[in-house]
């Protein structure tokens, strides 16, 4: 893999996030050699600057776009978590990881960013791979009192320092519009800090996901990029394949 290029490798996924430092046909290329991989799902995330050149040769490649995401940035060093209600984070050990997957999967209900291909066990598995055994320890459910509420997942970034990123952050629909999002974000933002020793934080979302948006507003994340988001799922027959050195 070209060391300009930042992929994020999930079970049968892959994110290529960072591509900005190859030209037009180095990118095409690249995606040409990938499809005679094993993987199922691909995305590619440019600028709206680059898709200018890139958007009809990615889909004559086949790929579609599928929304816009925001990506925002935090010193964590700056972070203070502000007063809330009773909510709190609970690790998996304190329940039961069926649990915390039971909940994971209500919570991408109705969710305001576009829906996965992958099912919840594939989600759990990407985030097994993406993180390694430490996987545990990210595994948080958001709790009100003795009611859960959300879930969120905050790590390391693999191959950084001290990037602070959350795989994935989100309440039950039925816990929705009250406000809850922006405490539970400040709560994950401090367990970045103090328990994963983050120096900053890197979040992202959909450009549709208002609340959100506003939880990174509110906690004082800044915005950084957007990036066209295009995805393609390779079928395991019929695809051409390209053979590359």
């Amino acid at each position: 893999m070209d060391e300009r290029v930042k992929v994020v490798e999930g079970e049968n996924s892959l994110i290529y996030e960072d591509i900005e430092k190859l030209s037009v046909n180095e990118i095409i290329n690249m995606l040409r050699c990938h499809s005679a991989s094993l993987t199922t799902y691909i995305s590619v995330l440019i600028t709206p600057k680059r898709a200018v050149s890139l958007d009809e040769p990615l889909k004559k490649l086949g790929y579609e776009y599928a929304d816009t995401t925001v990506f925002v940035y935090k010193n964590l060093a700056d972070h203070r978590v502000g007063q809330s209600s009773a909510i709190t984070l609970k690790p998996v050990k304190e329940f039961s990881e069926a649990f915390f997957v039971k909940i994971w999967g209500e919570v991408m209900e109705g969710s305001w960013n576009p829906p996965s291909s992958l099912s919840i066990d594939e989600h759990m598995a990407s985030l097994k791979k993406e993180i390694g055994e430490d996987y545990q320890t990210s595994c948080l459910l958001a709790f009100e009192n003795d009611t859960p509420i959300g879930a969120v997942i905050p790590h390391i970034e693999p191959g950084t320092g001290g990037e602070g990123r959350l795989f994935y952050i989100g309440i039950l629909p039925e816990f929705r519009a009250y406000g809850r999002a922006k405490y539970v974000h400040s709560l994950a933002l401090e367990s970045l800090k103090k328990d994963f020793s983050a120096t900053h934080y890197i979040g992202s979302t959909s450009h549709n996901n208002i609340p959100m948006l506003k939880a990174f507003t509110h906690n004082g994340c800044k915005e950084l990029v957007r990036k066209r988001v295009y995805k393609k799922k390779y079928s395991d027959r019929g695809e051409k394949k390209y053979f590359c050195r």
